[in-house]
């Protein structure tokens, strides 16, 4: 017959997806009527954002725009800039299965070379790249006890993280400024970095506290040089969480959607409107404590028991940092830097045996300037970065999803350097296996009887062995070993004779 088993049940999150793939972006634009001729490409910069990301009948759907800036001289020699916005979409198969799916995306630019083909056309072409990680719950099923009489149970206590909700929500924060330098013609480069400054988790809700800091590299009417602008915009945010209660932990992260900065006014104190789309992503854990039984018997019956092997989260975090780097481009005859530009590529993590998450990426640095002929050129050097994030035994040999952006970049104190603040961002989990028992078969035949002669028998136990392994054995009863023996718990600490009571 079947055992009367109790059950419990918790979530885990399985992976269905996690890759990179790589995204054409291809585009023939013609310059407004507002915009000056091309004469000269200095440089385009093409920039990936996600709008939207959802799963589909086993698909991940993204949508998302490139954002594209053009630099260029015309024909008077005057530095110009145009900016416009590409679709994209990407569709993926992924497993099916599961609730409340959380979604990672990471996008990059792999490469973006535009050519003019008129005075008033010009032609991208290029490749974003994504790395998506798609993660959905499934329940974990636990065996708490047996109800049968005379079966014994063994149980060992399971400490887990467990999924409790995953959220995603967008919303704009708008400032307008006035510029201490004007009127502005066009913007060159803008930048944003969201901060989290303070996170509190209430019953159904999740309270964020931060700001957006922002660069704006800016052409004045008249002027060959560029200009620059620094704001701090601050985001109060209510996300809602229904499942979410006090003491549960989060991982919270701000990401830059879509950003805008465009001229409102005219004269010698310019005024510029910026509105920036963020989103906000929130995946809610906590910690289970549970004991699950891992080992049963029947006295005086036969019995048969199943096990299956479980994959339980004993550690997730979330750790950041920012890392300084300088590089020197190749630029000997340089009379005059513009402005600087860096990026990332290829980033990769490992975590060691002692919880050393070491992050390696390949960070381009560059310049646009004058060279010692008066003409306009881009300067870059590519070179390779390894940041050590952490050092905690608990994350030994777990695994790291890493992200690395770039912060700033400016001019360092060399001769053509540039410094590059970067920000590292890791999610952190350890796995760890453990044998269930999953279901119990007893017979319903008595087993034959014991000898009525033997009532003790002594037994020399060892270091590290447990009660219930001894009691199994000679098919009695752990309680019965332990009261008999006045132990008060199943381990054995150290070598010790003991007497086993026979069970009639």
């Amino acid at each position: 017959m079947q055992a009367s088993l109790i059950k419990k049940e918790l979530f885990k999150r399985r992976t269905v997806y996690n890759g990179s793939c790589e995204i054409g972006v291809e585009s023939e634009s013609v310059l407004p009527d507002y915009c000056s001729d091309i004469e000269k490409i200095l440089r385009c910069s093409l920039v990936p954002r996600v709008n939207s990301k959802h799963l589909e009948a086993g698909r991940l759907v993204v949508n998302g725009t490139a954002f594209l800036r053009l630099v260029y001289l015309d024909p008077d020699g005057r530095m110009q800039s145009f900016e416009t916005q590409i679709p994209f979409s990407k569709n993926i198969q992924v497993q099916e299965g599961g609730e409340n799916p959380c979604i990672w995306i990471r996008m990059q630019t792999e490469y973006s070379n535009c050519h003019a083909i008129s005075p008033r056309r010009f032609k991208l072409r290029g490749a974003v790249s994504m790395t998506a990680k798609v993660t959905v719950c499934n329940p974990l099923t636990f065996v708490t006890d047996i109800e049968n009489d005379g079966v014994e149970v063994k149980r060992q206590k399971i400490e887990a993280v467990v999924p409790v909700s995953s959220v995603s929500e967008g919303f704009t924060v708008m400032e307008e400024y006035e510029l201490t330098k004007g009127p502005i013609s066009s913007v060159v480069r803008m930048s944003a970095n969201p901060k989290i400054l303070e996170q509190k988790i209430i019953p159904g809700k999740i309270f964020l506290k931060g700001e957006v800091e922002l660069l704006i590299v800016y052409l004045c009417e008249g002027d060959v040089g560029t200009c620059e602008a620094k704001y701090v915009i601050p985001v109060n945010q209510i996300l809602s969480c229904d499942d979410a209660q006090e003491g549960d932990g989060v991982d919270l992260r701000l990401e830059i959607s879509r950003m805008s900065a465009e001229p409102i006014g005219s004269g010698e104190n310019s005024e510029i409107a910026v509105e920036v789309l963020l989103e906000a992503n929130a995946d809610v854990t906590r910690k289970e404590e549970i004991e699950a039984v891992v080992d049963a018997y029947c006295i005086g019956r036969e019995s048969v028991i199943a096990k299956n092997e479980q994959e339980v989260c004993l550690v997730e975090g979330t750790l950041e940092k920012t890392h300084q780097l300088s590089i020197v481009p190749e630029a000997s005859d340089v009379t005059e830097i513009i402005d600087t530009f860096a990026e990332v590529k290829n980033v990769n993590a490992d975590v060691n045996e002692h919880g050393e998450i070491m992050v390696r990426a390949d960070v381009t640095a560059g310049m646009l300037a004058k060279g010692g002929d008066g003409e306009m050129g881009v300067y870059q050097k590519t070179q390779p970065a390894e940041i050590s994030v952490a050092a905690d035994k608990a994350y030994a040999l777990g695994g790291a999803d890493c992200e690395v952006k770039v912060v700033s970049c400016s001019m360092g104190r060399g001769k053509n350097e540039v410094s590059v603040l970067l920000w590292v961002g890791c999610r952190v989990s350890k796995n760890q296996s453990v044998e269930l028992l999953s279901s119990m078969d007893i017979s319903s035949e008595q087993s034959a009887p014991l000898d009525p002669k033997t009532a003790l028998t002594i037994y020399f136990a060892q270091a590290g062995e447990d009660a219930f392994d001894i009691a199994k054995q000679y098919n009695t009863s752990a309680r019965a070993v332990m009261e008999e023996n006045g132990l008060e718990t199943t381990q054995f600490s150290a070598p010790q004779r003991i007497l086993i009571p026979m069970i009639r």
